[in-house]
């Protein structure tokens, strides 16, 4: 089993802190993706997996941060 390092959830919503589940979406990096970023230490030009994640998880709440969209939206970070 793949133990969990680090996880961004996005939450959005009409009404403010009822979060939409079609709305929610949750960015997660594993103990498997460190030791693939720790292979690629020395690597200048490696874009890494928790760099990657964690673009993943901006954009889609900028994307969710527009008025035209949601009334509200969330971003969550955490490192386990």
């Amino acid at each position: 089993m793949e133990r969990l390092k680090a996880a961004w959830e996005i939450r959005a919503g009409l009404i403010p802190g009822q979060p939409l589940p079609e709305w929610t979406k949750r960015f997660v990096y594993t103990s498997a993706d460190g030791e693939e970023d720790g292979k690629h230490s020395q690597d200048v030009a490696y874009q890494t997996i928790f760099n990657s994640r964690q673009f993943e998880a901006i954009s889609y709440h900028l994307q969710m941060s527009n008025p035209r969209i949601s009334n509200w939206a969330e971003l969550t970070f955490i490192w386990y």
